[in-house]
């Protein structure tokens, strides 16, 4: 169905119906002109909290079917009770239900157009493969987090996720500028006429990271090795040290520091 309110003059064009259906209407007008694309699509949750069931688990026999599991004596070549976060027959139907619609909101896009796509934990891993299959990895831009809950409810799981995820992709990220908000310059400052302009001192180090994020930084001019303290990690990469040491963002001391007993 078309709506729109005063289109002669707004030129807003609003289309109610099925997803796949509005997503295919609008293709040859509107095809490499829309700006910004957001998605909701059922989560696979098993509930039927929509207007539709989102279940998109199917029977494990008709699964086995499907994928030719049978052998020559109609028997399954292997255990279909495997984990639900693994086994293709929880999640296959609602892959091939996304999937066409992302390639349809990706031909609408304008070269510096972007796709954001709620979802949860059940399917973001999914959600993610698929993104970057039609999108290419390169032109994913993140995951945000989206906080939905402030009171937890009760749960039979002894926990209730409170935050579900916004994930975003570029039709081509090299066009892509967010506007963002002003960076507070006011304590930056150039005691040291560096020829890259004012700075500020900060932590190089993160509250969150892994192993692999607390490898040594050698000092140049005294060969010292710095590690992030205890519990911490670096925030950057070893690639980053040397892009950063080349720039003049990353300073190292020229003496030893001295060492007070």
């Amino acid at each position: 169905m078309l709506k729109s309110k005063d289109f002669k003059n707004t030129q807003n064009l609003y289309l109610e119906g099925d997803n796949i259906h509005v997503l295919k209407l609008p293709q040859e007008t509107y095809m490499g002109k829309t700006k910004v694309i957001y998605i909701d699509p059922p989560y696979n949750t098993g509930k039927d909290t929509f207007t539709y069931s989102d279940r998109f688990a199917v029977d494990s026999k008709e699964f086995a079917q499907r994928i030719g599991l049978y052998d020559d004596d109609c028997n399954v070549r292997y255990d279909m009770r495997e984990s639900a976060q693994t086994n293709g027959r929880f999640h296959t139907d609602w892959l091939n239900m996304i999937y066409p619609r992302l390639k349809l909101s990706k031909d609408l896009l304008t070269d510096y157009g972007v796709i954001l796509i709620s979802i949860d934990e059940c399917e973001i891993e999914n959600l993610l493969n698929v993104g970057n299959e039609i999108f290419g990895e390169r032109n994913y831009i993140g995951s945000f987090v989206w906080n939905n809950r402030t009171t937890p409810n009760d749960s039979q799981l002894f926990y209730v996720p409170v935050h579900e995820y916004i994930v975003i992709y570029a039709r081509e990220i090299e066009n892509v500028v967010f506007k963002g908000v002003a960076k507070d310059l006011s304590n930056y400052t150039n005691p040291d006429n560096d020829p890259n302009g004012k700075w500020i001192k900060d932590n190089p180090s993160a509250a969150s990271g892994s192993e692999r994020d607390r490898f040594a930084i050698i000092n140049p001019y005294t060969a010292e090795e710095y590690y992030p303290p205890k519990g911490r990690f670096w925030a950057f990469s070893r690639k980053r040290v040397a892009e950063w040491t080349e720039r003049g963002k990353l300073v190292f001391r020229k003496r030893k520091a001295k060492t007070l007993y």
